[in-house]
């Protein structure tokens, strides 16, 4: 996700917040912020009717375990949602840059800068508990993200928001039963020890588990620290030790460009790939190098918008309009004619997934 990750052209969650912004922050006024892209316009559409924001100057902190740039375009999306509150003054940012230590030491950081809401994509797993609880304790309402924690409600965090990762690895196992029956795969995840990366890797086999025909080669998370040069290495590692994998299954499918390259050095047919997040990079390279299978579950970028939603409506006392399961779609799938979709105009590595607009987007770039 990832962050690293996460995580399409899409209109992929896009009509499921459209919905659910009638009940966003209010206001039309740009926030303050440190670190990351520049604060996009506000919309004003539908904001102030949910009363969210309340009127307490408010600080918020977005605290990721790993950045990237699918983390660029998630700051750009929370720093738009929150300027739709006037009252929000500031947005703080820490990226850990994969660092554990890192990562504990920014939570606490946040609090002592004295964020108010805080967010948090607890990518290093139950190590970060301890400071999470702190930051509870302190008086900070804290909304975990994407990377599903354990964590109790209320006593160690506010709240919490995850799309459904079930339900992603069943759509992921249904469409491999469809691509490639009595198929080879293999699962690509990020940082060791990645929440989500295990998440995403126990959903997928809880789905495959319907579909026997279907092989694992490895039983476990195959670690790639969500980079495309180390994702193109350990695939043509993989392919050596085990021939030909029929089929890729990625958390961040953002950088499999990497993975291809791997199969097109081994001069071997591309594989069919479902995938966590896209990018416009691996979109224009399913156009430039052969329209192999190809499905991607898009819209992560936008969870942020529920999250931050959420944690104004627990910080102001106010009914909380948010689920704290998200249902993400198929921004992507060749099977049901919906090919993913080159936009020249934008780098490789823009989430096409994102409800930023184009404009937005080369800002976030530029």
């Amino acid at each position: 996700m990832r962050s690293s990750a996460a995580r399409g052209s899409v209109a992929s969650l896009a009509a499921l917040l459209v919905a659910a912004a009638a009940t966003g922050c209010g206001g039309s006024s740009n926030s303050d912020a440190s670190g990351g892209a520049t604060t996009a316009p506000a919309s004003k559409t539908g904001a102030a009717a949910g009363g969210v924001c309340g009127t307490k100057p408010i600080t918020v902190g977005f605290a990721k375990g790993a950045g990237d740039t699918w983390t660029k375009i998630t700051l750009a999306t929370l720093k738009d949602e929150a300027a739709k509150c006037p009252n929000i003054k500031k947005v703080l940012f820490t990226d850990a840059r994969g660092n554990q230590t890192k990562g504990i030491a920014d939570l606490n950081g946040l609090v002592a800068q004295g964020v108010n809401v805080l967010v948090v994509m607890p990518e290093f797993g139950p190590a970060q508990l301890p400071a999470l609880r702190a930051a509870t304790r302190a008086g900070v309402t804290v909304i975990t993200q994407i990377d599903a924690l354990g964590a109790k409600v209320p006593q160690d965090i506010a709240g919490d928001v995850n799309p459904d990762m079930d339900a992603v690895g069943k759509q992921w196992a249904d469409w491999l039963e469809k691509t490639t029956p009595n198929g080879k795969v293999v699962f690509l995840g990020g940082i060791p020890g990645a929440q989500s990366s295990k998440t995403l890797f126990d959903a997928l086999k809880k789905g495959l588990a319907a579909h026997p025909d279907l092989k694992l080669v490895v039983d476990h998370v195959v670690d790639t620290n969500w980079n495309a040069g180390q994702r193109q290495r350990v695939m043509a590692g993989l392919l050596a030790k085990y021939g030909r994998i029929d089929a890729v299954v990625s958390d961040y499918g953002t950088i499999d460009y990497g993975t291809l390259n791997a199969y097109k050095q081994a001069h071997l047919k591309l594989p069919a790939l479902a995938a966590f997040a896209s990018s416009n990079g691996i979109s224009c390279y399913w156009a430039k190098n052969g329209k192999f299978p190809f499905l991607s579950v898009d819209g992560q970028t936008t969870v942020i918008r529920h999250s931050l939603r959420k944690g104004l409506a627990l910080f102001n006392e106010v009914k909380d309009p948010e689920p704290g399961t998200v249902q993400l779609v198929n921004g992507i799938d060749t099977s049901a004619g919906k090919p993913p979709t080159c936009d020249t105009s934008l780098p490789d590595d823009a989430a096409l997934g994102s409800d930023l607009s184009p404009d937005q987007l080369r800002a976030i770039f530029n």
